[in-house]
């Protein structure tokens, strides 16, 4: 049953210089980069900057960590003082430093916490995967997808229905500051900056900005353009679907 089940056991029983252990190793590790890669494909197609590659690779050298703590488990059993369960449990601390990187914080508003959040249950998965615990890593990635995928759909569509919209504003060069009473007004109606473009016209005295935004449905885009048009040095104020 362990066989079939794939259970750490299977595994630990083996020397690590055996073709069993090594045919189990290669096995875990390619469900990992498959698993890593469906977590991978979903923020991917989001255009996250922690994509397919970032997720498999993470997820596979979690498991990989593994691995290695079941073959020196064997090498060095617990009763000799060894511990190389330690190997494994420092993937889930030392995965926040790249978590970390995937947070951006941008003139007050914050992104990337969902793909940190990933990034970070990715290297669990790795782990179980890489525990031979095969089935609670099936439904671990499943319910992983689910909540990135379909949770967020309904989130955007029935929870807290919003749209996306990009707002296109023309300032004079000497009025530059009013990007930063453009960004209060954004701030102060709780609107979620997406992204955001800057383009110094060489040729000409203005600068143009861009926005693009997720907004709830029944927001009053007419107050909300007006009170940006009266802000000093704005000579156009456009906000349209983005194409």
């Amino acid at each position: 049953m362990n066989q079939v089940l794939g259970l750490p056991q299977a595994l630990l029983s083996s020397d690590p210089g055996s073709l069993q252990f090594f045919f189990e190793s290669a096995l875990r590790l390619v469900l990992a980069l498959v698993f890593g890669g469906a977590i991978g494909w979903e923020r991917e197609r989001h255009s996250q900057p922690a994509g397919l590659r970032t997720h498999m690779l993470i997820c596979m050298g979690a498991a990989l960590v593994m691995v290695l703590s079941a073959g020196l488990t064997t090498q060095f059993p617990t009763e000799q003082g060894a511990d190389p369960g330690r190997i494994a449990a420092q993937v889930i601390s030392g995965i926040g430093f790249i978590g970390g990187g995937a947070i951006l914080r941008l003139r007050g508003s914050v992104k990337g916490i969902t793909t940190a959040a990933s990034l970070w249950v990715a290297a669990g998965l790795g782990l179980t995967v890489g525990a031979g615990m095969y089935a609670t890593a099936v439904l671990a990635t499943a319910l992983i997808i689910f909540t990135l995928g379909v949770l967020t759909r309904l989130e955007v569509s029935v929870i807290n229905p919003m749209v996306l919209r990009r707002l296109e504003v023309s300032i004079a060069q000497d009025h530059i500051a009013t990007e930063h009473d453009i960004r209060a007004i954004i701030d102060r109606d709780g609107l979620r900056v997406l992204e955001e473009e800057v383009d110094l016209q060489l040729s000409g005295d203005q600068v143009e900005l861009s926005f693009q935004m997720r907004m709830p449905m029944s927001y009053d885009i007419s107050a909300f353009t007006k009170a940006i048009g009266k802000l000093n040095g704005v000579r156009r104020v456009r906000v349209r679907a983005p194409r």
